[in-house]
């Protein structure tokens, strides 16, 4: 279950009076205390303000200043998990309906009821029309209808919508309709070179909302050139991914990142290595070079970071010396598995707990433990060190500002990886208990 917005945070007052609401019932009525709502630019989001949820109702105040557009409602952490959007075009309350089953609902809201309707409609127009090539029909007739209800129904919301900001989502959604029955691998062929067809990557308005990442997730991962495969091959997602590349030359490199880093981070979770290492190679990289922005080389490093410690990768290099003489971790050679011990010998967690893994440790010899001491001096270090013998003891002066934990990206004590007779991370325990585990196997 996620977590409820309990966080404090401050809300900036102003003379201004409010001029519309976003409002309506949450359930269960328990797990809601806020709602905050960040407006979508471009180049991300950006908070505007937020509304207390009170036995389940929200009450949320727009400011005057509040500008049209698209609205992430954030209910609960993580944010970039626990959030529907919205359409505020600074003209009409809206009010809506949302419970954890089924999403939201709108009660009153012409922009987000026209375009929530169009979305039903369309969706399962266009179901019959999969359904008729999927299960082979051949009547003419059953086609032509088909065809004819989907060409009503995007035509007619089209024209419902003009002069509101859900007309450009709405234009842009326009499905492909075929001129003559195909088969059903022709079908899904020409859908697919039709799909950028009404696809504008440089209309602000669909910029600032989350429908061309959508859009370009929807083509990665799910349209097929030739047959009906689920999944995709990977071969085939990372064909995808070099079409997709050519329809986003001439956009704006940072919302380029950052669509890029969506992908990214899709195929990541996916465990597609090959297809993420070719969107960091072959695409950000280079962007990245070419447009030295800030914001794109955070994206790249942060890219980089994950790619380093990444289940599989080589362990960083860790260099040291004893007693003048050089070591380094890439020279070991007397182990099965390697654990990398980042502790400190002030950190009262580390002093319960590193005691408990050396005594469970202290006879398994196929085990090499690398204790990094992260500290200020080496006074309590020589001493609590001291104890734990049969650890490859290593210091690192500076504690938070030294060269391991950049490399690691240690940010707590104690953290722990696990390495193959290799050197390669094989594992990234959270807790003693799971290093444990994961030592036991």
């Amino acid at each position: 279950m996620y977590k409820s917005l309990l966080f404090f945070f401050l809300i900036v007052s102003t003379s201004l009076c409010a001029q519309h609401a976003i409002s309506g019932p949450f359930s269960p009525s328990a797990d809601f205390k806020w709602v905050m709502a960040y407006q979508l630019n471009p180049n991300g989001q950006e908070y505007v303000t937020a509304g207390p949820v009170k036995n389940g109702d929200l009450e949320l105040i727009m400011p005057k200043t509040a500008e049209a557009g698209v609205y992430r409602m954030v209910y609960a952490i993580p944010t970039d998990e626990f959030y529907f959007d919205v359409i505020y075009n600074g003209k009409e309350d809206i009010m809506l309906s949302f419970n954890t089953s089924n999403g939201v609902a709108f009660k009153s809201s012409e922009e987000n009821g026209t375009y929530l309707s169009y979305s039903k409609e369309i969706n399962a127009a266009e179901k019959k029309l999969a359904d008729y090539y999927a299960t082979g029909k051949k009547g003419k007739a059953d086609f032509n209808a088909i065809v004819k209800h989907l060409k009503e129904i995007q035509d007619s919301f089209e024209t419902k919508s003009e002069g509101m900001i859900a007309n450009s989502f709405i234009k842009a959604n326009r499905p492909y309709v075929p001129l003559k029955i195909e088969t059903y691998e022709q079908y899904l062929s020409s859908k697919k070179e039709h799909f950028f067809d009404v696809l504008d990557f440089n209309n602000p308005t669909l910029q600032s909302s989350g429908f061309l990442v959508e859009k370009a997730l929807t083509f990665v991962f799910s349209s097929i050139s030739h047959v009906a495969s689920n999944p995709i091959p990977e071969k085939g997602i990372q064909e995808n991914l070099e079409v997709l590349n050519g329809k986003l030359t001439s956009v704006n490199p940072l919302f380029k990142a950052k669509l890029l880093e969506k992908l990214w981070t899709e195929t990541s979770k996916r465990e597609m290595s090959s297809s993420s290492d070719l969107i960091y190679n072959n695409y950000l990289l280079p962007l990245s070079r070419i447009n030295e922005k800030k914001e794109i080389l955070e994206i790249t490093d942060k890219i980089e970071l994950s790619n380093r410690l990444r289940i599989g990768a080589r362990a960083p290099e860790i260099k040291w010396k004893v007693n003048g003489v050089d070591k380094k971790l890439s020279d070991l050679s007397v182990s099965e598995k390697y654990v990398l011990l980042f502790w400190s010998s002030t950190c009262s967690h580390c002093l319960k707990e590193v005691p408990e893994l050396h005594k469970e440790l202290k006879d398994r010899e196929t085990i090499q433990v690398l204790a990094i001491g992260l500290e200020d001096d080496d006074i309590s270090w020589k001493d609590e060190s001291a104890k734990l013998g049969g650890f490859t003891h290593i210091l690192g002066l500076g504690k938070w500002e030294n060269e391991y934990v950049f490399l690691y990206d240690v940010h707590q004590t104690p953290t722990y990886f696990v390495l193959d007779s290799q050197k390669k991370i094989i594992a990234k325990p959270s807790s003693l208990e799971e290093l444990l585990s994961v030592l036991k196997n």
